[in-house]
């Protein structure tokens, strides 16, 4: 009679394997709403200040400037703080939603606000570039008609924007 083969060792854990992701909850719509509404306040502040120190530049520069009868100096400040104000609508908010969804909390102040913050779907830190796609994917989740956003009272609570990042919105462990 044959020898029953050897023990098979158990599975040795390696510095390599992930851990499960904690149980996280999906932050609902209404919670997710709230927080933008406040991080829009606060972008709209910000950007009522920018557009009042650019306007006053704006004026300072010109009182100071003599002006052509055919209007082209008139027309170059105004093409220069034209693009300075674009670059601010979109560079602002673009980094505002980035940085802080990618570092220290992972949350941007209205999430803090109401207790969320974004991840990967994994569970981990959503980092720079997820994020970047994420923010750049609210775009998409606008047009047409706020569908990307609305999909998010779906059972997963992820709207478009996280489903093409990768990332999840969830409460805040206590």
């Amino acid at each position: 009679m044959a020898s029953p083969p050897p023990p098979v060792p158990a599975a040795q854990p390696t510095g390599h394997q992930v851990e499960a992701a904690p149980q996280l909850r999906p932050a609902g719509c209404l919670v997710r709403s709230v927080a933008l509404v406040v991080d829009l306040i606060i972008l709209s502040v910000v950007l009522a200040l920018a557009n009042w120190l650019l306007g006053t530049a704006f004026e300072l520069e010109l009182s100071r400037t003599v002006l052509d009868p055919q209007g082209r100096v008139f027309d170059a400040l105004e093409a220069r703080y034209g693009f300075i104000w674009r670059l601010l609508i979109i560079f602002v908010p673009l980094l505002y939603f980035v940085i802080l969804e990618a570092t220290g909390r992972a949350a941007t102040l209205g999430k803090r606000i109401v207790g969320i913050c974004v991840v990967a779907r994994s569970g981990n830190r959503a980092g720079l570039l997820r994020t970047l796609f994420r923010t750049l994917g609210k775009m998409l989740s606008a047009a047409p008609a706020l569908v990307g956003f609305v999909i998010a009272i779906l059972p997963g609570k992820r709207a478009l924007h996280d489903l093409l990042s990768g990332s999840r919105v969830v409460h805040r462990n206590r």
